[in-house]
C-alpha cells in the first residue's frame, strides 16, 4: 500500500479507540427493554487474502448478530456471496473488473485519499471484495438486507447468500432517548431518560451513557458535538441513539438521529403544486443562519383534502424515491470548498421505506442512501448506506456539519410489479440495480483504481445515470414481452399507471440528456470512471447533460418532472442538527 506524505481524516479519525470494533464485545448487549438490534443480520467485512479468493467472488463476514434460529453463528467468520440467481449474478459480474491503479490513483492515494489498495493488482474484483476491501483495514460494519440464505447451517461450515449489497451502518443495537445533561460535568458521560412505550413518553427508565467527543477532521472542524444537546429543540422529540456497549458494559454513543425528522408527522401539509415548488426551489433552502440546529418537515399530498387525510395516504410498507442533496459548512470555520463564496454540494438518490418503529410504536422512514460518491480523505465508500452511517455518525456522518435536503418521491407506478417473461419487475428495484452497479464501479474506477469528479462524470452525472439506464431498461423489456398485450386487457389501470411512468420516463430523459441528444456513456456503461481525459472534451460532454451538472439543480429538476406528474413529495431537510457548534454555520448549495 501507498504510504500517505501526511495523516489526513481517516487516519486522524483512527486515534480515537471508540472507532475500533473491538472495544465493542460481541458478548456485550443492552438491556432488550430499552434497545433493539438495528437489523436481523449485522457484521463486519472482511477482504480474504489473495491466496483464500473465493470463486462465487465472495468475502469474509464476521457475524455480530442473527435472527432465530441462526443466533448461534454470532462471532463466527462465514462465507458471504451473492445469491446464484440469473439476475444478481449478471449484475454482480457486470460491474466485476481487473483493477490496476493508474498513475493518477497512485499519486492520490500518496495523497492520503483512502482507496481500495488491497484489491490492487488483483484480477476480477467483484462488488463484495471491493466493498471489503475499500477501506485500509476491516472497519466496515453493514447490514444485511432483504432475504438472507443460510447455506448449510448444521455444518461446520455454513454461508450466507444475499440478493442485494450490504448496507453500511454506525451501531448495532439502537435506543429512543431524551438527553438530561452531562453527568457530573464529565466530559463524554450524559444522563438520559428513555421513551416509554405504556405511556407514549419520555419517563421511562433514566441511564448514564457514554458520548465521546469526535474527532477535529484536518480543517479544526469537529464533525459533530454533544455540547447544549439538552437544550436542542429537537430534544423534546427524542433521539435515536445507535451504539453498542464497552467493556464494561455502559452504552456509547456512535450515532445520533432526531425522531421530528424521520416521523410521520409533518410540521406543514401543502395542498397545491405551486406551494410544493416554492417550498423545494427557495424555502427550504432559504434563511438558514435561522434554521441551524432545527429540521424541516414538509408534505405536499395531490388531491387529498386535509392534513390528517394527506399523512394516513403514507402507510406501512409504502417506498419512496429519495432525492438526496448536502450544502456547505460556513462560519468561523469555513471549509476551504466553500470560500470563494459558492458551494455545489452533493447530490444522491435513495430509497425511504415507511415502517413501524417498535421503541415508540410509530410510523417512520427508513432511510438509504445509494451513494455514487468519489474516493476522499474521510474513507467514505460508495454504495448502501443507512441514515445512521451517511448522516448520524457521530465522526463520520454530515448530520452535524452540513445542512441536508431529502425530498421523497412517492408515485404510482414506482413500486408497481410488472410481469416480464414471468418475472415481477419494480421500477425502484431497477433504479437500486443500477445504483449498486454504479457504486461498485466507483469502488475501483472501473479498475483504474479511483474516480474523478468533473464536469461528465460527478455524482449528480451517475447518479442520473443509473435512473436513466433503469427507464430504458424497464422500457426495452416491455417492449420485447410476448404477453404484454394480454396483461394490459387483464389490468387496465396498472396499465394506465405504466403508460403515466413512461410519459414521465419521456420527459425525464428529454430534461437528462436534452431532446434527442443521446450520451453513449449513460446508454451503455462505457467504462470511463478511471479515465482523466482532456478537460475540454469531458465539458462538452457534460454540456448535453447540463442540469445534472450542478446537484442542486438536479435535485430540482427531478422534483419538478414529478411534481408535474401528480407525485407526492415529503421534503425532510436537517440544518447542522445535534450539540451546538457556534464556529460553522449552513450555507446553502448554489443554483440558478
Amino acid at each position: 500500500m501507498n504510504q500517505p506524505t501526511t495523516e489526513r481524516n481517516y487516519y486522524l479519525y483512527q486515534r480515537s479507540q471508540w472507532l475500533r470494533p473491538s472495544v465493542y464485545p460481541l458478548e456485550r448487549t443492552p438491556n432488550p427493554a430499552l434497545y433493539r438490534p438495528v437489523a436481523q443480520w449485522i457484521g463486519r467485512l472482511i477482504l480474504p487474502a489473495q491466496t483464500e479468493r473465493d470463486a462465487d467472488g465472495g468475502c469474509f463476514f464476521e457475524v455480530h448478530h442473527a435472527p432465530a434460529p441462526f443466533d448461534r453463528l454470532a462471532g463466527r467468520i462465514l462465507w458471504l456471496r451473492f445469491d446464484t440467481e440469473r439476475m444478481i449474478q449478471a449484475r454482480t459480474w457486470a460491474a466485476t473488473r481487473n483493477v490496476i491503479f493508474n498513475r493518477d490513483a497512485e499519486k492520490l492515494a500518496t495523497n492520503g485519499l483512502i482507496l481500495a489498495e488491497r484489491v490492487n493488482r488483483w484480477r476480477l474484483v467483484t462488488p463484495l471484495e471491493s466493498l471489503a476491501g475499500s477501506r485500509p483495514a476491516d472497519d466496515l460494519i453493514v447490514r444485511l438486507p432483504d432475504t438472507v440464505t443460510v447455506e448449510k447451517p448444521d455444518s461446520a461450515d455454513p454461508s450466507l447468500r444475499i440478493t442485494h449489497e450490504p448496507v453500511q451502518i454506525t451501531g448495532r443495537f439502537v435506543g429512543l432517548v431524551i438527553f438530561i445533561g452531562p453527568e457530573h460535568d464529565a466530559h463524554d458521560r450524559w444522563r438520559v431518560r428513555h421513551f416509554n412505550p405504556a405511556t407514549h413518553a419520555f419517563d421511562g427508565q433514566e441511564e448514564v451513557i457514554v458520548v465521546p467527543p469526535a474527532t477535529a477532521n484536518e480543517d479544526g472542524t469537529l464533525p459533530s458535538t454533544a455540547a447544549q444537546i439538552e437544550t436542542s429543540p429537537l430534544n423534546p422529540d427524542g433521539w435515536y441513539i445507535y451504539g453498542a456497549p464497552d467493556a464494561q458494559g455502559v452504552f456509547v454513543v456512535q450515532a445520533w438521529m432526531p425522531r421530528a425528522l424521520v416521523r410521520l408527522k409533518p410540521q406543514r401539509v401543502l395542498s397545491t403544486r405551486d406551494e410544493a415548488w416554492q417550498h423545494v426551489r427557495h424555502e427550504a433552502w432559504a434563511d438558514l443562519r435561522a434554521k441551524k440546529g432545527t429540521i424541516s418537515s414538509v408534505l405536499y399530498m395531490p388531491r387529498v383534502a386535509g392534513a390528517a387525510s394527506a399523512v394516513e395516504t403514507w402507510r406501512q410498507g409504502d417506498r419512496a424515491l429519495l432525492l438526496h442533496v448536502y450544502a456547505g459548512i460556513g462560519g468561523k470555520q469555513r471549509e476551504p470548498a466553500a470560500r470563494a463564496g459558492l458551494y455545489f454540494g452533493h447530490f444522491a438518490f435513495g430509497i425511504a421505506d415507511v415502517i413501524r418503529e417498535p421503541l415508540a410504536d410509530e410510523l417512520r422512514f427508513d432511510i438509504t442512501y445509494y451513494q455514487i460518491y468519489t474516493h476522499n480523505v474521510d474513507g467514505l465508500v460508495a454504495g448502501a448506506m443507512d441514515w445512521s452511517r451517511y448522516m448520524g455518525d457521530r465522526q463520520f456522518g454530515w448530520a452535524g456539519l452540513r445542512p441536508v435536503c431529502d425530498i421523497l418521491v412517492r408515485l404510482e407506478g414506482l413500486n408497481d410489479l410488472y410481469p416480464v417473461d414471468g418475472r415481477l419487475y419494480s421500477v425502484l428495484d431497477a433504479i437500486r440495480d443500477n445504483l449498486e452497479q454504479m457504486a461498485a464501479r466507483y469502488r475501483i474506477g472501473d479498475g483504474r483504481g479511483a474516480t474523478y469528479v468533473a464536469a461528465a462524470n460527478n455524482c449528480a452525472q451517475d447518479s442520473s445515470q443509473a435512473l436513466y439506464a433503469a427507464i430504458i431498461e424497464i422500457r426495452e423489456l416491455l417492449e420485447t414481452s410476448t404477453d404484454l398485450a394480454a396483461w394490459t386487457a387483464q389490468h387496465p389501470e396498472q396499465a394506465a399507471r405504466l403508460r403515466k411512468l413512461q410519459s414521465l420516463g419521456q420527459e425525464l430523459r428529454r430534461k437528462l440528456v436534452g431532446g434527442n441528444a443521446r450520451r453513449a456513456d449513460w446508454r451503455y456503461g462505457v467504462q470511463n470512471l478511471g479515465i482523466t481525459e482532456n478537460p475540454l472534451r469531458n465539458f462538452l460532454r457534460g454540456l448535453a447533460t447540463w442540469r445534472t451538472v450542478l446537484p442542486r439543480k438536479t435535485s430540482d429538476t427531478f422534483a419538478q418532472v414529478f411534481l408535474e406528474h401528480d407525485a407526492s413529495l415529503w421534503t425532510l431537510c436537517a440544518y447542522q442538527v445535534g450539540g451546538y457548534n457556534p464556529d460553522i454555520e449552513p450555507i446553502p448549495a448554489w443554483t440558478f
